[in-house]
């Protein structure tokens, strides 16, 4: 079986939808895209479905606008940033997913949900995300999370106080969803 998708008898020229399933996929169809300095820039390539399960870049991943692009794959790692502004269709990231560097996500309306334990060493720039409904209380973040234009979204209030004056808020209308660690009351 081929590693990518095409309709029948169709070539790579016209075809639609392009599912990388292994690294070799996208040196073999995309050369240009690797760096001597180990990042990867796919970025405006629609035809993109799917990237490899367990696909390593040394350093930056570019997939701005990929806006076939529907999920990043699991075991994804990404040694500093990840550029998937305007993945119109991605609707998600791997749980527990790390990265050392920036997550950019602007414009991904697609997005309803972020995984549980999202740990990014750099900033989280989520605005334009219309469809993003909540933050999980775990989400850690190094400089800033970004939810301009989430309106409607719900935001820890843990997360509010652990990341005071770190995170933007929507313009709009928002939520804080109770703490998951009330104050105990005492009776005397």
């Amino acid at each position: 079986m081929q590693s990518l998708f095409y309709g029948e008898n169709e070539t790579m020229a016209n075809s639609q939808k392009v599912q990388l399933k292994t690294m070799q996929d996208i040196l073999t169809l995309y050369p240009e895209a690797f760096d001597a300095e180990g990042n990867i820039n796919l970025s405006n390539r629609p035809e993109i479905i799917e990237l490899p399960l367990n696909m390593e870049v040394v350093r930056d991943l570019n997939i701005d606008g990929c806006t076939g692009l529907r999920a990043l794959p699991e075991g994804l790692v990404v040694g500093q940033r990840l550029n998937a502004r305007g993945c119109t269709s991605l609707k998600s990231l791997p749980n527990n997913f790390e990265l050392p560097g920036t997550l950019i996500l602007s414009g991904c309306t697609g997005i309803t949900e972020l995984p549980v334990g999202l740990d990014v060493e750099g900033g989280i720039y989520l605005d334009g995300c219309i469809s993003l409904r909540s933050i999980p209380n775990d989400t850690r973040f190094g400089e800033i999370l970004e939810l301009t234009g989430c309106e409607g979204i719900e935001i820890p209030q843990d997360l509010l106080q652990k990341y005071a004056g770190f995170i933007v808020v929507p313009e709009g209308d928002y939520t804080v969803a109770p703490s998951e660690y009330p104050e105990r009351e005492f009776s005397a």
